[in-house]
């Protein structure tokens, strides 16, 4: 096998010929620009992950929103170990995984102490949470405003992605 294969498929194991498939198309397999808009979207979500005082990874499933600006933007605590860790370390991840694939940000974290932008994220978080459901999204909107509550607001280094809608199934 040469370095070319960048990607194999073993899920094949199950089936009666064994057979290991090798792709060397990775484009096949990255989601584009609108590919990564339609998965954050359509994910009620994400799963943010950053580095804890001890230095070990930590990560928590957050309600999110993406404002005008096209920075994803969520809310938290002061006093939660995730602020705290933000304020030592800004880098952070973010996931969104959907159907076959996923989308990875990986980027910078601000704090941002703004009542106005936090009421504006709580709003539009809750409503990506609960797209169809109005009553919910107004109570998850406002069981997270609070006059303790802060923004964190996401910018983007890098995207990666993974698309395994064109991954062959025998």
């Amino acid at each position: 096998m040469s370095e070319e294969f960048a990607f194999i498929n073993h899920w094949n194991d199950h089936n009666p010929d064994k057979q290991i498939r090798y792709y060397n198309h990775l484009a096949e397999f990255v989601l584009d620009e609108a590919g990564i808009d339609e998965a954050i979207h359509g994910t009620p979500l994400a799963m943010t992950s950053w580095i804890a005082s001890d230095g070990s990874p930590r990560s928590i499933a957050v309600p999110f929103a993406i404002l005008d600006d096209g920075c994803v933007y969520f809310t938290a605590v002061p006093s939660q170990a995730i602020a705290k860790s933000i304020a030592r370390d800004p880098r952070i991840s973010m996931c969104w995984a959907y159907g076959a694939g996923a989308v990875t940000l990986r980027g910078q974290a601000e704090i941002i102490s703004d009542d106005k932008l936090t009421a504006t994220v709580c709003d539009e978080s809750a409503k990506q949470r609960y797209p169809a459901d109005s009553d919910k999204a107004t109570r998850l909107a406002v069981k997270l405003k609070s006059s303790e509550r802060v923004s964190i607001k996401v910018t983007t280094d890098k995207y990666i992605t993974f698309n395994g809608a064109n991954l062959p199934r025998d």
